[in-house]
């Protein structure tokens, strides 16, 4: 598939995103007493930055993200980590993601919503890019 060009024949920046929605998981997560002794719910959102144009047919493996990989990856992560932080867990997970996925950049969100009883939930925000 050949790259994008203007009028100039100048490459056009590329922003070509695989996203995860709303993957549900129950964990032990948290510094608190009470929360190491249950499971928690938790919510990610994940934006993972590809580049759709290095697929030439839809049996490319080596450049298709494949979803069901990545939120597998991810539940599994968290509940076998049994983390303290959110922050510890989504550094690991973007890692992991890093180390498995042709992956350019990822925007993670991390949703607590019982940890807090007056806001809808609370968490974590945070975007990396591939290691040089």
């Amino acid at each position: 598939m050949p790259i994008p060009r203007n009028r100039k024949g100048t490459p056009l920046k590329r922003s070509d995103r695989v996203l995860i929605r709303g993957l549900q998981l129950e964990t032990v997560v948290g510094i608190l007493d009470h929360e190491r002794v249950r499971t928690q719910p938790l919510s990610l959102d994940l934006d993972l930055t590809v580049d759709f144009s290095k697929i030439e047919h839809p049996q490319d493996y080596d450049h298709i993200i494949d979803y069901a990989a990545v939120s597998k990856l991810a539940v599994n992560l968290a509940i076998e980590g049994e983390y303290l932080l959110l922050e510890t867990m989504g550094e690991d997970l973007c890692a992991a993601i890093f180390k498995d996925f042709a992956v350019q950049h990822i925007r993670l969100v991390i949703e607590k919503p019982e940890a807090v009883a007056d806001a809808r939930w609370v968490g974590v925000e945070m975007e990396r890019s591939r290691p040089e």
